[in-house]
């Protein structure tokens, strides 16, 4: 449905996303991944790790965290695989982990950081014997400070980006090239396809928040500049303090709209914002999950929203589930 790589359109995951960060109620035991992000870097509900192997302190401190419960005695399938705090090194691997089994099925016991192929992974334990006993590594020990210095770095990037509404994919990837030198940083920059007109390093991850992705190749870090829409554009749809589209996922489970009436709640709150908003049927295959009335809803034949995208510089697409 996007041409944006790293967001998943799908409405119950967006809308359920982006709230992450406040108080929810407990809910039932859910295996899967709760991000939905680039395909390359991050695949919900799939392990991170093969074998014993680590890597090194920058590359763990710069990598995705998989969370996982150990249920059954294995470790093939993560609960979430999450990006660690973007500009941030205060959360640890643990912390951020335990805030991922509280709300896929409540308070978890006590839970260790391995070294994953790649990346980190935090299981149930206390020490590295129970990290070795998984199949994983030991966090490497200059993994905090590490992490301090990724996070220093990821903060300028944030701020290179945040200093225009648009930003030419081709003079973002100078400019971060540059960055990562007078920083000391060995990575490689390159452009990613597409046709819009501006360039983003950062994505918006599952609780509304920007953060950096860095992908490991080869032993080689590399930094991937996304065309896409304008700033301003991404954050009204998607972004934890500005969505538009938050507040219209729980209307549209709270109270029986035909399809004109959400229609014309969609362009009024997207004109406010001097945005043109086109709004579609599109058919829905399958169920999705009831915890803001939108399945209730679209069962009594009501018009739910599915989700949205950019649609060019000044403009955006709604999809709108309605029972045939």
């Amino acid at each position: 449905m996007s041409q944006i790589p790293y967001v998943n359109r799908l409405g119950d995951e967006l809308e359920r996303a982006a709230e992450r960060s406040l108080p929810r109620p407990r809910r039932s035991r859910r295996r899967l991944g709760l991000l939905a992000l680039v395909g390359a870097l991050l695949v919900a509900g799939t392990a991170l790790a093969s074998g014993v192997l680590s890597g090194d302190a920058e590359t763990q401190a710069t990598a995705p965290i998989a969370c996982y419960d150990g249920a059954g005695g294995e470790f093939s399938r993560s609960v979430a695989v999450v990006p660690q705090h973007t500009g941030s090194a205060a959360a640890s691997p643990v912390d951020i982990c335990r805030r991922e089994f509280a709300l896929a099925h409540g308070p978890s016991g006590p839970l260790v950081a391995c070294g994953a192929e790649g990346g980190v992974a935090v299981i149930p334990g206390r020490t590295a014997s129970d990290c070795a006993a998984a199949g994983f590594g030991r966090l490497d020990p200059r993994f905090g400070r590490a992490r301090v210095r990724a996070a220093a770095m990821e903060s300028k990037i944030l701020a290179l980006e945040g200093s225009a509404n648009c930003i030419d994919p081709r003079s973002l990837a100078r400019r971060l090239r540059r960055l990562l030198d007078r920083s000391g940083w060995t990575a490689t920059v390159r452009l990613r396809g597409g046709d819009a007109d501006c360039g983003t390093v950062s994505q918006i991850a599952g609780d509304g928040r920007r953060y950096i992705s860095w992908d490991l190749q080869d032993g080689e870090r590399r930094l991937s500049v996304w065309r896409v829409a304008p700033r301003r554009v991404t954050d009204l749809l998607y972004s934890a303090d500005r969505s538009l589209l938050v507040p219209l996922f729980r209307e549209s489970g709270a109270a029986c709209l035909t399809f004109p009436e959400l229609r014309e709640r969609i362009r009024e709150r997207f004109a406010a914002k001097r945005l043109d908003a086109s709004v579609r049927r599109i058919p829905l295959h399958g169920a999705l999950d009831d915890d803001d009335g939108r399945w209730t809803r679209y069962r009594q034949g009501c018009a739910i929203l599915a989700g949205g995208q950019p649609d060019g510089a000044d403009a955006v697409i709604a999809d709108v589930f309605v029972k045939r």
